[in-house]
């Protein structure tokens, strides 16, 4: 018999991605002895002010990622002339995009060295899911020349 009050509150984990919650709730049980030979009790949560168990929330969110998409140009029958191919680099629908449409979203341009290197590309990606991209091949003058 006696009045208990306790604290309930969440230990944090080691979870990444995982924020938990910092609520602390306040729980205080009364027990009585009824006179018929059995204890009672009555809980009360958050300062005795409603009967219902406490609650936490934690949230979760995945950390960004950054990739970088690179590529290189080989050219044979000839030298491959440093700075005279790029590639504007789309995100599409899907990977069933037909390359004779217009795509949805203009990433960036990305330039060919005279080694064939393209320089790379950097996106942040902050949800999941499938992302697919087509390059279509200008030259010095901004001509479009092919999907690739």
């Amino acid at each position: 018999m006696g009045t208990y009050t306790y604290s309930i509150r969440e230990e944090a984990g080691t979870t990444p991605g995982i924020h938990y919650s910092q609520t602390e709730h306040s729980v205080t049980v009364i027990v009585t002895d009824d006179g018929m030979g059995r204890l009672c009790a009555k809980v009360l949560y958050v300062g005795g002010s409603r009967q219902e168990p406490s609650a936490f929330t934690n949230t979760y969110s995945a950390e960004p990622v950054t990739v970088v998409l690179e590529g290189k140009k080989t050219m044979i029958g000839r030298e491959l002339f440093g700075g005279h191919y790029s590639f504007n680099l789309y995100q599409t629908p899907d990977q069933s995009y037909d390359l004779t449409e217009e795509a949805t979203t203009l990433i960036g341009n990305v330039t060919v060295s005279a080694t064939g290197e393209m320089e790379g590309r950097s996106i942040t990606y902050t949800e999941p899911g499938d992302y697919y991209y087509v390059g279509c091949r200008t030259c010095t003058d901004g001509c479009r020349k092919s999907a690739v």
